[in-house]
């Protein structure tokens, strides 16, 4: 794996891991006649992220809090991105309990993989379902 940091054990593979998507991470597929995900969606050596057993009842809530209306929500299971040679990491904050970071070089096809795996937890309006395809 890439980076300083190692791979949080104390967090499950099934753990999601929520990601902001602002509007930029966010395009029209023509063939489905939506709006999707972006891989870019998911770059960065150190990727921003949400753990989601730190979180509450309601990730969206909490994580958008603050945020402007057009900012999304994705979520993803660890368990994909240590498949990627990615490192999932706790990396709270004082304002932020629940950030962590995934850590790693995210080539075209990693960014894909977790494209790919990703749900919506907050949808734009007129959003593609799965948001990648």
């Amino acid at each position: 794996m890439d980076g300083g940091l190692e791979d949080d054990p104390s967090i499950a593979g099934d753990t999601l891991l929520y990601r902001r998507v602002v509007p930029r991470w966010i395009v029209a597929d023509g063939n489905r006649n939506c709006q999707r995900l972006a891989t870019g969606a998911f770059q960065g050596v150190e990727m921003s992220v949400g753990v989601g057993d730190t979180l509450g009842a309601d990730p969206a809530e909490s994580l958008l809090e603050g945020q402007p209306d057009d900012v999304c929500l994705v979520a993803f299971e660890a368990r994909v991105a240590r498949e990627i040679d990615q490192a999932v990491c706790r990396a709270p904050k004082d304002d932020d309990p629940a950030h962590g970071l995934v850590v790693g070089k995210k080539t075209d096809a990693k960014q894909r993989t977790l494209a790919r795996s990703a749900t919506w937890a907050k949808a734009p309006d007129d959003a593609c379902v799965p948001p990648y395809e």
